[in-house]
């Protein structure tokens, strides 16, 4: 079944059903309520050991030092479909997560820390329990209740003129993008991309990178290979 999804392109997926997926295998397969909290209040033990190692001048910007973290379910037959037989950790599935939190430290907050990010989301938002990261829906809900506003660009919408618009009206981003527009096994990664020094500064992207322009920003991702999924400015 995974090689026949395989043959299918990315950029002939329709956006939005990749969003309605994700949010679909949010809502049918949660994680229950006692894992969640054993994995925070082992998160809490882990954050604190890495924490110091893993922040660059107060951004996670390496996702592959999160291995030990806990986020999600483990399930041997969907590890060998999606991941090659990989284990489910934090270094393959918290990148949605590391955007909010990139973004919230763009922001100039402070008062929340990552086991507390990871905890809200797998209470509610952690898709197919973690293998497919974390529903898009979920980080736009969570940023308006926390009284920003969010503006959304989803598909081709976010490949145009669009972009530089979006730019004018917001200070942080958050971009979901197909990491290729070829194999659709290379998956799904989501980055923030923040204001910095003049620039925009991308973290958490595999080999950062600072633009003039969130247009080319976007269009860089991934040696320019990616595929924006959707893309919103956080004000």
């Amino acid at each position: 079944m995974w090689r026949m999804f395989a043959k299918v392109r990315p950029e002939r997926i329709p956006a939005r059903l990749v969003l309605w997926v994700m949010q679909l295998a949010s809502a049918l397969f949660r994680v229950p309520k006692k894992t969640v909290q054993a994995h925070y209040e082992e998160n809490v033990r882990l954050w604190g050991e890495l924490k110091s190692s893993v922040l660059t001048q107060g951004y996670i910007d390496r996702q592959e030092a999160l291995g030990s973290m806990l986020y999600g379910v483990n399930r041997p037959a969907l590890s060998r479909g999606l991941l090659g037989g990989r284990a489910l950790n934090g270094a393959e599935n918290t990148c949605e997560v590391i955007a909010v939190y990139n973004a919230l430290t763009a922001l100039g907050e402070r008062d929340i820390d990552l086991p507390e990010l990871l905890r809200i989301f797998e209470s509610g938002g952690i898709s197919l329990m973690g293998y497919f990261g974390t529903s898009i829906y979920a980080l736009r809900r969570f940023f308006k209740k926390r009284g920003y506003t969010v503006r959304a660009l989803v598909g081709r919408a976010a490949r145009d003129g669009a972009l530089d618009d979006l730019s004018a009206r917001g200070a942080v981003f958050v971009a979901t993008m197909f990491n290729s527009r070829d194999r659709l096994y290379d998956m799904v990664h989501t980055v923030c991309i923040a204001p910095k020094d003049g620039e925009l500064r991308v973290y958490n992207s595999g080999g950062g990178g600072e633009y003039h322009t969130l247009r080319d920003a976007i269009g860089d991702y991934n040696g320019a290979s990616g595929i924006p999924i959707a893309v919103f400015a956080v004000r």
